[in-house]
């Protein structure tokens, strides 16, 4: 199966070992057109450790890296983007199912 998956709710979905450390990326691109990101917030929920994050690939995408998380348990997390030219605020919401054996994309 392909990664990312959408659960029930129509939210993207990534299986998480509780053990490691991952990247994940948004590419805003499709959203965005000739626009680039100027700004990137992580909102992340108690739980999920976020280790880092960046705007990357010509200012189109958005990358994170967590670890952590409780098995069993199911953590949204939302990336809020600040667009340069337009100003224009987006969101996007991103779940992670942790699971001690993920299955890994």
């Amino acid at each position: 199966m392909a990664w990312p998956r959408t659960d029930s709710d129509g939210v993207q979905y990534w299986e998480k070992n509780p053990d490691d450390k991952d990247s994940f990326t948004i590419d805003w691109s499709d959203r965005i057109g000739t626009d680039t990101i100027n700004v990137s917030v992580w909102e992340v929920p108690t739980g999920i450790t976020k280790v880092s994050d960046a705007v990357v690939a010509t200012n189109t995408k958005t990358t994170i890296v967590i670890s952590g998380g409780t098995e069993g348990v199911d953590y949204d997390l939302t990336n809020k983007v600040t667009l340069t030219n337009s100003a224009l605020e987006l969101n996007k919401v991103i779940r992670f199912k942790v699971r001690d054996k993920a299955v890994k994309p």
